[in-house]
């Protein structure tokens, strides 16, 4: 029997008492005897009549040591009773009637309901606890075994990982009194001096399993003063309760090195055509000694900064070109790991052409016949070729003059040759392919997609032209950053349409897409000077509205200036309208005209100049540059 003082220090009120015995069962279920745990008397020969059975491993909580084990008696099938003895004392006596299937499946004579379970309060220091299985008919009582237990109700715990710095040594680990849930103290020493204050352990914490009972909240860290040399440091939970305080373990540090610091953390990166910047902020560990600076890698070389450095810029660099750009931090033992990124550099802008514009090749079309294997091919290579006239650092336009619309389709410019709208968008699109072929960088193209008015003119010609060959086209080109395409149309008063029919025909293909209009017409008959009249009825302030007015920012003028005349004539209808026209560049057909020997037509660079010079001298209509310049042959 246990002292009145012994009772007294394992009393508990019975909420409590519930409560902790049933965190105890939770601990004991998680330990299960092997078979080969068995005591002497499993193997004792069942026909003497006595008792036989085992007595498994046990374990301790809240001041209880918990038992468990096997008890039968070869002379009933029912459970018998089991006494506990603590020192030789009578501590508790229980039934072996908990389910055990183990015990069914191997003598199912006898049934699962064989096992049992004891709590016994241990007090303090070393104690001997034994089993003993009641005898029940012939035979006498039987001993299952004995246990030796120590120190069963102080604290528990591990030191899980110390790390060492210039300003000391931080601890982690974990620690509860077996008595109590509640959190305890931890106190520590280093080499065996009692360093900082103690903490409590109510942090959380990955406990064993044997401990699940507990929670989680039993997990501890600290930071101790210490040089930077090798120590030994050691813990100590404060016991609650019952048992003496404990120690938690001890872990050797080894004296303190620094490292180099760790990746800066890399913020915003910019670049323009020829420069990158970058910026970062410091590393969230300096490896134990100040950073004395950063280096900065990229483009083949490296850059030096100070401590206080946050940015850094590489200069010289190619347009369009992706860099790699690193950052390493910089301490007494040397760089730490870079933080990397990878920057493009835009492309170069284009300047203002304010001289002749390299001359790109237009087409008259001539030589489709409607038929893919004979036009795919034939206009990949045309567009192959010339992508490859196109300078980088330059815009570029490429007028493909087609013919006049009639029914589904086009009559090829001055033949009788007509393909429908669907051979048509096929051979562009191969032309838009091969140009991306070959295309260079930098060298973006518009790609100018025209009729004339000179067959089918109305708004719902424009309409179709927009929706079955310009909008085509031009989806098959998104795919290309650097190609671009537009509508176009050959508008002369001396074609077969009428004013009215022409303005309705811009009108319905404006209003049919977002696409650009590219004017490559003519103004026949109009003045090189004042007034307003020009062939046909015709008027400048017809040109106006047609080259600009109608769509002010989406139609480029492209007008025809084969002679000396024709720029003075789009200076007067630029000048009698309410808003300049904007002007891409001249057209002119002076390759086409050697081809054919059958007109004239000055060369592209005397018609740029002399367009642009013809505006320049009227504020009215000066353009600041003129970014486009083609010259048509026949194909």
């Amino acid at each position: 029997m246990l002292s009145a003082a012994s009772r007294r220090r394992w009393s508990f009120p019975a909420c409590r008492t519930a409560l902790l015995t049933a965190l105890a069962f939770a601990v004991l279920a998680s330990f299960a005897a092997p078979a080969s745990a068995a005591s002497p008397s499993w193997r004792a020969s069942r026909d003497s009549g006595a008792p036989w059975g085992r007595l498994g491993p046990a374990t301790s909580g809240f001041g209880l040591a918990y038992l468990r084990g096997v008890a039968i008696d070869p002379d009933t099938t029912a459970p018998i009773p089991v006494r506990v003895l603590l020192d030789g004392r009578l501590a508790t006596t229980v039934t072996a009637d908990v389910p055990r299937p183990a015990v069914g499946t191997r003598h199912p004579h006898y049934g699962p309901d064989h096992g049992y379970r004891a709590s016994v309060a241990v007090p303090d220091s070393t104690h001997r606890l034994c089993v003993v299985a009641v005898n029940v008919g012939g035979g006498h009582d039987t001993s299952l075994g004995c246990l030796t237990l120590t120190g069963l109700n102080d604290p528990v715990g591990a030191l899980t990982a110390t790390s060492h710095s210039t300003t000391g040594i931080t601890v982690s680990g974990w620690a509860l009194d077996p008595d109590v849930t509640d959190p305890i103290q931890v106190s520590f020493t280093v080499d065996g001096t009692t360093t900082g204050p103690p903490v409590t352990a109510d942090a959380t914490a990955n406990l064993p399993a044997q401990w699940s009972a507990y929670g989680t909240a039993h997990g501890f860290t600290a930071t101790l003063p210490a040089t930077t040399s090798a120590h030994t440091l050691c813990a100590t939970g404060t016991n609650l309760g019952s048992g003496i305080d404990a120690s938690l373990g001890c872990a050797n540090v080894p004296a303190w090195v620094p490292s180099p610091p760790s990746a800066p953390q890399l913020g915003t990166a910019s670049a323009t055509a020829h420069r990158i910047t970058v910026t970062w902020l410091a590393s969230a560990d300096d490896g134990g000694a100040p950073v004395t600076g950063y280096q900065v890698t990229g483009n083949g070389a490296t850059q030096q900064l100070p401590a206080t450095a946050t940015t850094a810029t590489l200069t010289g660099l190619a347009p369009a070109t992706t860099y790699q750009v690193s950052v390493a931090a910089v301490n007494s033992v040397g760089a730490g790991t870079a933080a990397t990124v990878k920057v493009t550099t835009k492309q170069a802008p284009i300047p203002p052409q304010t001289t002749p514009a390299p001359v790109s090749t237009s087409h008259y079309l001539r030589n489709l016949t409607g038929a893919s294997a004979h036009d795919v091919p034939l206009m990949r290579a045309m567009g192959a070729k010339d992508a490859g006239y196109n300078p980088s650092g330059h815009r570029y336009l490429v007028l493909q003059d087609i013919g006049a619309q009639s029914g589904n389709g086009v009559l090829l410019s001055a033949t009788i040759k007509w393909i429908s709208y669907a051979a048509l968008v096929r051979a562009l699109n191969a032309y838009v392919d091969g140009y991306a072929s070959t295309q260079k960088s930098n060298a973006p193209m518009l790609l100018a997609i025209g009729t004339n008015n000179d067959g089918a003119v109305s708004s719902a010609e424009g309409t179709t032209w927009a929706d079955k060959v310009v909008d085509p086209v031009a989806a098959h080109a998104a795919q290309y950053p650097n190609i671009v395409v537009a509508g176009a149309d050959d508008m002369e008063p001396g074609f077969s349409a009428t004013v009215g029919a022409t303005r309705a025909w811009l009108s319905g293909f404006l209003g049919a897409t977002k696409q650009q209009f590219v004017f490559n017409g003519s103004a026949d008959g109009c003045p090189t000077g004042t007034g307003t009249r020009c062939n046909n009825g015709w008027t400048t302030g017809d040109l106006h509205w047609l080259s600009a007015a109608a769509g002010l920012g989406r139609i480029i003028a492209l007008p025809q200036i084969y002679n000396t005349a024709m720029p003075h004539q789009w200076h007067t209808i630029s000048a009698d309208g309410a808003h300049p026209v904007y002007f891409g560049g001249p057209l002119t057909e002076w390759t086409a005209c050697d081809q054919t020997k059958s007109c004239y037509s000055m060369t592209n660079v005397t018609a740029w100049s002399a367009l642009f010079s013809a505006l320049g001298k009227d504020p009215r209509t000066k353009m600041a540059a003129m970014p486009y310049g083609t010259d048509l042959r026949v194909n």
